[in-house]
């Protein structure tokens, strides 16, 4: 379950494709360094000969989220537990699937579809001000404006929130407070 938490946390936050976060492997988790004082993901290596959906090798985004600075360490803690060529987590995409529609049941919300995580990281990043459209659209490796605009759309979270219950945005808001505690008391490697 951690995993599958640190997983969701992962595509939501950094927008990435689910079969991006399925395919990383340990190694990817790249820990701070003089060019970056991040962690980061590698999304893509060339050495793997595997693309990014638009044909780019060598893809990566930075783990610096505001409100989220623990993530990095802790994934990259994570990570260094494996071998660099294990897969960073340790379930297939089915399973995720099926684990992402259970606990979109569980809240009462409807269209459980993992890219949903990647649609609702970006406008929720620039609705509360936290990134500038241009990083967002940098961020999610859109490379151009008309891609950026099918997932950026700000009305489109205000209805989602609109139609969720009071009860389900009160629990969201309850395990977002201990989200933290919650990942980082446990492993999943």
């Amino acid at each position: 379950r951690v995993g599958f938490a640190a997983a969701c946390l992962l595509m939501w936050s950094r927008y990435l494709r689910p079969s991006e976060a399925m395919d990383l492997h340990a190694g990817d988790v790249l820990g701070p360094s003089a060019t970056c004082p991040h962690v980061s993901i590698l999304l893509h290596p060339q050495e793997r000969g595997v693309t990014s959906k638009v044909g780019e090798f060598d893809d990566g985004v930075t783990l610096d989220s505001e409100g989220l600075e623990w993530f990095g360490p802790w994934l990259l803690q994570q990570a260094q537990r494996k071998s660099p060529t294990a897969k960073l987590f340790d379930f297939h995409y089915q399973d995720m699937v099926n684990r992402f529609k259970e606990a979109m049941d569980a809240v009462g919300l409807k269209d459980a579809v993992l890219y949903r995580l990647r649609h609702g990281g970006a406008p929720h990043d620039v609705v509360r001000g936290k990134r500038h459209i241009t990083a967002v659209k940098k961020r999610g490796r859109w490379s151009n404006d008309q891609s950026l605009k099918r997932y950026a759309k700000d009305v489109r979270l205000q209805k989602v929130e609109l139609e969720a219950s009071q009860e389900s945005l009160a629990r969201a808001r309850v395990f977002a407070k201990q989200l933290q505690r919650v990942l980082t008391a446990r492993d999943f490697a």
